[in-house]
């Protein structure tokens, strides 16, 4: 957990004590020397509260934020609007926030802020075991860490913004499922000036992170976005199952309730 100590021995009642365990939560993947480290100031207020009992023990693998004005991190959270909504690095080795009792700012230089990581030995700020997988936030922690971390397991690994999947007759026929591994591709129809349709249902949950991209070249070769409920929000229009996109290009966006739909 930490190397920091504090004499706590007077005065014990005799006997055998509880065991205490320590945890040491490695999340770094591939070489050392892939590795990007750096340095800032904790504040001392930062909780780990998925730490159950220890608090002000920050563990090896939280997510860190960074606050604009006061440029100190905290821990990661997206709800922010602060600065600390963007991941700014994860802590390698754990830190009390406590001396001798008293909130207090620690000046580390142990943060990754870039590198392998280890997707099942990350913690989410609140969580209390390790592993993004399954949790609500998984897509927004892998899109916000894909531009300077690779993830062992990540599906966008080595996959660029929005790469053209041009969809093929027989996909067009059955139409298209999208699951969040598709995210941050590009569907692209042209039936060559027919009049042919393609259907491309959305994921369940329009979860935060996943993002979609649907070219139409040509007018009348059109895209049918559909969501299994009304939930998809285009500005200035009424929530809807379904979006048309035809000789158009739309980006489609999960925030956690609405896939929000934008015509570029």
């Amino acid at each position: 957990m930490t190397n920091q100590f504090t004499y706590g021995g007077r005065d014990r009642v005799p006997g055998i004590s509880a065991a205490v365990e320590t945890f040491e939560n490695e999340f770094l993947w591939g070489p050392y020397e892939a590795q990007y480290i750096s340095g800032l100031t904790i504040d001392g207020t930062t909780r780990d509260t998925g730490n159950t009992s220890y608090t002000h023990i920050l563990r090896a693998g939280l997510m860190l934020g960074q606050q604009t004005a006061s440029k100190k991190l905290f821990v990661w959270d997206p709800t922010a609007q602060d600065g600390t909504e963007y991941i700014w690095g994860i802590l390698k080795e754990s830190r009390s926030m406590l001396s001798m009792n008293v909130s207090t700012d620690r000046l580390t230089g142990l943060i990754v802020v870039g590198g392998g990581l280890l997707s099942n030995r990350l913690i989410i700020p609140g969580t209390t075991a390790p592993g993004i997988a399954g949790n609500a936030l998984e897509y927004l922690v892998r899109e916000q860490l894909r531009m300077r971390f690779m993830l062992n397991d990540s599906y966008m690994f080595a996959r660029p913004d929005f790469q053209i999947h041009t969809v093929t007759a027989a996909e067009q026929t059955a139409g298209i499922t999208l699951i969040a591994a598709d995210s941050h591709r590009a569907y692209h129809w042209d039936d060559g000036g027919g009049t042919a349709d393609v259907v491309i249902t959305l994921p369940d949950v329009p979860y935060k992170g996943l993002v979609y991209k649907f070219v139409s070249t040509t007018t009348g070769d059109a895209i049918t976005i559909t969501s299994n409920s009304s939930n998809i929000r285009l500005p200035g229009a009424a929530n809807a199952t379904t979006l048309a996109c035809s000789g158009s290009i739309h980006i489609v966006r999960g925030d956690g309730s609405l896939w929000i739909a934008e015509e570029l």
